[in-house]
């Protein structure tokens, strides 16, 4: 497969998982923003990463924390899809030439070239942004699976409230309960406040929230995982040498 078509699938592959991410995060922070903006006035806590038991009320964990994971991929998208059309065009207008080896001998070589290798500092260029994208995303996916698993913690100790455990089923709650089936309690039982305005009330609408999470992770981390490859890709063409001139290129 030649290095434009692989970067462009690439790159388009990474764009589309880094969407699914974007989305994903973006439609549990919008569902739970006013459910969950339970803290002080001065404080805004819609996030539902990193929620916290409190005495009376669940809370969820600082905006910022959805705010990252739902617009860290859209630099990445952006980038993504100038070098799908980058790549795209150079695979579908570039043919492959023969070079001609001319020696003493009677024989002609003939050799198929590349002529579709990156420009060394393009190939540069695009080795940091891709490293960069694969940090953030990295970093993304950190605070979206710890997240998920510290509310899911926290959140096991409002069941025991709502169950009035207490002894061994407190125990089986707090250590056996799996975080599926506590958003399952989350998602069935975790009320609107009453004060909120009505026009901000879920009104009986109910989603899967650990399925959509676990999807948004997922999504992270094979975004991740592609950065990772283009990154590794693309500071190989920045390594590969130039092509000699001393042969002459034909498309014979």
């Amino acid at each position: 497969m030649r290095t434009h078509q692989q970067l462009c699938l690439l790159n388009l592959c990474g764009a589309f998982c880094a969407v699914c991410s974007s989305l994903s995060c973006g439609f549990i922070w919008y569902y739970w923003r006013w459910a969950l903006n339970t803290c002080d006035d001065m404080k805004a806590c819609s996030c539902l990463l990193y929620g916290t038991w409190g005495f009376t009320e669940f809370s969820g964990g600082d905006s910022m924390n959805c705010s990252f994971v739902t617009f860290s991929p859209i630099p990445l998208l952006i980038w993504s899809m100038l070098m799908v059309m980058y790549h795209g065009l150079r695979h579908s207008t570039v043919k492959e030439s023969q070079r001609i080896l001319i020696t003493n001998s009677p024989t002609i070589h003939r050799e198929v070239m590349n002529p579709q290798r990156i420009p060394k500092l393009f190939a540069v260029c695009s080795s940091i942004i891709a490293i960069s994208s694969a940090i953030v995303i990295f970093s993304s996916g950190i605070v979206l699976t710890d997240g998920y698993f510290k509310t899911c913690k926290e959140y096991k100790k409002n069941v025991v409230d709502q169950l009035d455990a207490n002894g061994d089923l407190a125990s089986l709650v707090t250590d056996r309960l799996s975080c599926g089936t506590v958003y399952d309690f989350l998602d069935y039982l975790q009320p609107d406040p009453e004060y909120i305005d009505y026009r901000h009330k879920r009104d009986g609408w109910l989603i899967n929230t650990d399925l959509t999470f676990k999807f948004a992770i997922i999504m992270t981390w094979v975004t991740f995982a592609l950065y990772t490859v283009l990154s590794i890709l693309y500071i190989i063409s920045s390594r590969k040498p130039k092509i000699p001139k001393t042969f002459m290129n034909t498309d014979l």
